[in-house]
């Protein structure tokens, strides 16, 4: 492959879904080069035409990457672009989880007010099959509320693929 048609694939690679052939020939000439068509473009990303540096530097503008962008080798493009790909991914991923956190402390705290909420004195009242119910789901809860984060990944490094059982008493998993 020869450098015009590696610089011909990073520039159809960084121009992508988001600008046409003729999109992008439409914004070099409102930049001053009068002889920019979609064919000019197409002979580009062939490696047919030379780009000029001029010519890149303006090209880089308007797609908003920087000129060595333009100029990196189609293998060194693949690496940073995996690499970029996989960091917006794992940066959702975290967005993700932050939220869950969120979710997770507000529903412990519906969970403590439930718990708080519970009258020993009309326990008493109730079946032994009801309280043992009861003893059981309250065990099942302080369980839950021990947990942190830190302990849920320490766990899930431990037992990697695993469900992840939160029932049991003292916080211990079943």
């Amino acid at each position: 492959m020869t450098r015009d048609e590696e610089i011909g694939q990073r520039l159809q690679a960084l121009r992508g879904p988001v600008i046409s052939q003729a999109g992008l020939a439409g914004a070099m000439k409102e930049r001053g080069y009068e002889k920019w068509s979609q064919a000019t473009v197409w002979a580009i990303e062939a490696g047919k035409r030379p780009l000029r540096l001029t010519e890149a530097q303006d090209l880089a503008s308007i797609l908003s990457v920087e000129v060595g962008d333009l100029l990196q080798s189609t293998e060194v493009a693949q690496t940073l672009d995996a690499l970029f790909s996989a960091t917006l991914r794992v940066e959702g991923a975290l967005r993700m989880v932050m939220g869950s956190i969120g979710e997770l402390e507000q529903e412990r705290a519906k969970l403590r007010e439930v718990m708080a909420s519970i009258d020993p004195d009309d326990v008493a009242g109730w079946s032994e099959s009801a309280r043992e119910r009861l003893h059981d789901l309250l065990v099942d809860a302080k369980a839950k509320l021990k947990w942190s984060v830190h302990d849920l990944l320490d766990y899930r490094e431990q037992h990697d693929g695993d469900d992840i059982y939160f029932r049991g008493q003292d916080g211990v998993l079943d």
